[in-house]
Parts: structure tokens; sequence; C-alpha cells
């Protein structure tokens, strides 16, 4: 069946062999001496789990690259020959103490400045990259002597008038900025009648 017999007077019997050739690279061709010719398809499997295997009749067996993207911009898409694709998650630490990192899925990672904020108004709060918040009094001096200068949280500074009573009403009870001191002048009761 794989050949084709014929007798030439010349040269005797001829035995020329089937051309069982389909033009068809995706297909194993070959003769069986009791059917004939014989097309197997081929297998175009690499085992690799990266590629995408398949057969073109002109071009034969192709392996195309396959794509592991998950279309998530906090993942890192890689592929293994063995197991195929496999997911890494997105490292965002930008190693700062001072912002907030995150990763959103349609725009990758984010950096948002830490709000240190403590709700103290006798606190200067402000950042610093190695150790984060820093909440540090702030200083309510006002460099008046004749003033008590204390802090309230809700509202911050309080500068107060200094209370220089002798608690002698023959006194006028008074601050001297000048000389830093409290100055208790006799009042003057002539009425002059």
């Amino acid at each position: 069946m794989c050949t084709f017999d014929s007798c030439d007077k010349v040269n005797g019997c001829q035995n020329i062999p089937l051309t069982c050739d389909d033009g068809n690279m995706c297909t194993d061709d070959y003769c069986d001496k009791h059917i004939g010719c014989m097309y197997y398809t081929v297998s175009c499997d690499d085992n690799d789990e990266c590629t995408d295997d398949y057969c073109l009749s002109v071009l034969g067996c192709q392996h195309d690259l396959i794509d592991c993207s998950d279309s998530n911009e906090c993942t890192q898409e890689e592929c293994d020959p063995v197991t195929g694709c496999y997911i890494i998650p997105l490292e965002c630490d930008d190693g700062l103490m001072c912002t907030d990192d995150l990763c959103l899925p349609d725009y990758g990672c984010s950096y948002v400045f830490k709000d240190c904020d403590d709700g103290d108004s006798c606190t200067d709060d402000t950042c610093d990259d190695y150790t984060g918040c820093v909440n540090s009094p702030i200083d309510c001096a006002d460099d008046d002597w004749c003033t008590v200068d204390t802090c309230d949280s809700s509202i911050g500074c309080v500068n107060s008038p200094k209370t220089c009573n002798d608690n002698d009403a023959c006194t006028i009870d008074q601050c001297d900025y000048e000389s830093q001191a409290c100055v208790f002048e006799p009042i003057d009761c002539d009425d002059y009648n």
C-alpha cells in the first residue's frame, strides 16, 4: 500500500514509494503497508505552562507566551514553567514614617502624608521621616512679666494679666512692665475740703 508498483519493459519492476505528505505542518505523515497513508495530529505541547501551544498548518507548532496580567496595579505577575501564572503583591513601603503607604488597584502605590494632629492646641505637631509624629509643647511665653502664661489644650496659649492685689484698700495696685514688679501706690484721700 505504500508503493506504486509497476513493470517497465526495459527496467523491470518499479516500486515507487508513495508520497504521503499532505502539506499540513500540523500532521505527522507516514505510510502503513497495510492501510496506506496515515495522518496523525502532531502534539505541540512544550510542557511549559507559560506558553499557549497551538499549530498552524503552514508554520507548524507555535508557542506564544501567555498573558498573566490580572489588571491590578497592586500586583506583579510572574510565570513559572511548571506551575504557570502566579501573583506577587506589590511592596509599597517607602521607608518613611511620615507617609501612610497603600496601594490602589487602578493606580498602584500611593503615599499619603500622615496626619500628626493630636487635637491638642498646646503642641506643635510635626513629623520626622525616621521616627514619625512629633508633638512638641509650644512656648507660650510672651516676655511680659505682667502676664501669667499658660496653655489651654482647646484654645492654645493664654496670657492672663498678673494679679498684684496687696489686699490694702488704701493702695492702687498695678503691675509695672519696665521694673518687672508689682507697684502699690498709696491713694490720695485728700478731698481738698
